[in-house]
Parts: structure tokens; C-alpha cells; sequence
């Protein structure tokens, strides 16, 4: 809960993305032929955004850097 108040715009792109993955599933757009699994791949792009740190890297590799070693 820390990291999400600490690093607003990797938090609000990641909800941001959630929101997305929901809509597509629930209202009827051009895009409604997108897979279950698609719209899987999206929700959990958004999760993992939420705890990334607000680096330009953190956010481009969807908070996984965390487990690279230096």
C-alpha cells in the first residue's frame, strides 16, 4: 500500500489500464472481438503497474525490474 500512495503515475496508468480491461469486457465497442485472455493480459498489465516505481524503466517493464540484479 505504501508503494502505490509513494508513485502516483505508475498508480494511475495501472489503474488506468484495469479500467480498460474492464470496460472492454462489459460494454460493446468495436474492439468486443478481443479474447478473454487478451483482456486478462491487460487487467494484469494494470496490477502489476500499480506497485511499479515511478521510473521510466519500472514502468516500461511493468515494475519486473525489481527482480533484476545489478
Amino acid at each position: 500500500m505504501k508503494n502505490i500512495t509513494e508513485n502516483p503515475l505508475s498508480t494511475f496508468i495501472g489503474i488506468a489500464f484495469i479500467a480498460l480491461a474492464i470496460s472492454l469486457l462489459f460494454i460493446d465497442t468495436i474492439y468486443s472481438p478481443l479474447p478473454l485472455w487478451a483482456l486478462g493480459i491487460i487487467a494484469v498489465a494494470g496490477l502489476l503497474l500499480l506497485f511499479a516505481k515511478d521510473k521510466f524503466i519500472s514502468i516500461i517493464t511493468l515494475g519486473l525490474d525489481r527482480f533484476l540484479k545489478k
